[in-house]
């Protein structure tokens, strides 16, 4: 269990920047007061960013890759939404990458309005992932396929100041837990 200290109080009630203890006890609400008791186990996951992060994208790239491809694989015969809150780096920016590897699928929710190309390191390591899954799944798939993985930049809501960001992509989970479906609609 995450323990919360008064800083972590104090950059709630305060409207400061969301530091990684906050976002996971959100995540923890969120299955517990979502997902679990709407039985939506299956259809939603968390991946967990104290695990996948700028630092350890760059720093230990195979470790992260191990790590998302053994939840994925788990899930490997059911379609289902797992959710990377992702940050950019120390005092960095939360973003929200939704992965659906079943259908190699990713959307990507930024309140910045940036796309996925701001991040390199981020979009070269989920599309390793998902074409390890693809390939430890033995999906064939013809060569002027192979880099068929589709990212989606999500319309969203954006912030207007320095702090926000972590409020929006815990408000985006949360809307498309909410509206119970794989695809997350093209305005959020």
């Amino acid at each position: 269990m995450t323990a919360i200290g008064k800083e972590d109080f104090e950059e709630v009630f305060g409207h400061l920047t969301l530091g990684i203890t906050i976002i996971n006890t959100y995540i923890m609400f969120l299955y517990d007061k979502l997902i679990r008791p709407r039985g939506l186990e299956s259809r939603f996951a968390f991946i967990n960013p104290n695990v996948v992060h700028v630092g350890s994208i760059i720093s230990k790239p195979y470790e992260v890759i191990a790590f998302v491809l053994s939840l994925f694989m788990a899930s490997k015969d059911t379609e289902k939404l797992f959710f990377l809150p992702y940050n950019t780096g120390p005092n960095g920016h939360w973003l929200l990458v939704a992965i659906n590897p079943v259908r190699e699928i990713i959307y990507y929710l930024d309140s910045l309005g940036n796309d996925w190309t701001t991040y390199p390191d981020m979009k070269k390591t989920i599309d390793t992932i998902l074409q390890s899954f693809r390939a430890q799944r033995d999906i064939q798939v013809p060569r002027s396929r192979v880099n068929n993985i589709s990212w989606i930049k999500m319309e969203c809501p954006r912030q207007r100041n320095g702090v926000d960001c972590g409020y929006f992509m815990l408000r985006f989970m949360k809307e498309t837990i909410l509206l119970d479906r794989l695809e997350i609609p093209s305005t959020i």
